[in-house]
């Protein structure tokens, strides 16, 4: 029974989703260094808002607990008995807490950065992988196409010369190729195969 795909179809679609398999191995692991980097970025500026209340309470000075627009700061301690800032982010944020002794007390510090810049990010970051890989897909599609039915055309013509010869005439021969390939070591065979026939 013969395949309901052809040789080319067949070749097209594995090629195809070989690339497809790869590239979507590459976008993953892009997307979680991408991920990971600018988490650990945004950790980074919450230690360093942390860093900076920090040094104000150790000289008793009151902190700046006014939002950048990303990083919020709240402190828990002597004088400040409700955690005291602006409103933490709405959106999803990282979160770091540190305990800081001075000689008025110990206080609670916690810093959470916004994370929306990050998920921004990466949601750009994703559409902009999907369609570079759709364009990489279809033109490996395309390429593999063209290439596998260029390799098959000889045989096709080799194929159709001997079906005409079988037919018609048994002195003719299939036209060697010359390209010293397995086209080429095909077509000496159907000639060996037509020289038996015209004997028998």
């Amino acid at each position: 029974m013969r395949p309901s795909l052809s040789i080319r179809a067949r070749t097209t679609l594995v090629a195809t989703a070989v690339v497809a398999v790869a590239l979507l191995a590459a976008i993953v692991l892009v997307t979680w260094l991408v991920r990971a980097n600018l988490t650990a970025s945004a950790n980074d500026q919450a230690g360093r808002a942390i860093d900076t209340v920090a040094e104000r309470l150790a000289v008793g000075e009151p902190p700046d607990l006014v939002s950048d627009g990303t990083t919020t700061v709240q402190i828990l301690g002597p004088g400040y008995p409700r955690w005291s800032a602006s409103a933490p982010p709405a959106e999803r944020s990282t979160a770091m807490v540190r305990l800081v002794p001075t000689r008025f007390g110990t206080y609670t510090v916690m810093a959470r950065t916004s994370l929306a810049a990050t998920d921004s990010a990466l949601t750009t970051l994703t559409w902009s992988w999907g369609g570079i890989s759709l364009l990489v897909l279809l033109a490996v599609a395309a390429t593999t196409r063209r290439a596998v039915g260029s390799a098959l055309r000889p045989i096709e013509g080799i194929r159709a010369e001997f079906a005409d010869i079988t037919t018609h005439d048994l002195n003719r021969r299939v036209p060697l190729p010359d390209s010293h390939d397995e086209v080429d070591d095909l077509a000496v065979t159907m000639n060996a195969t037509l020289d038996r026939l015209e004997r028998a």
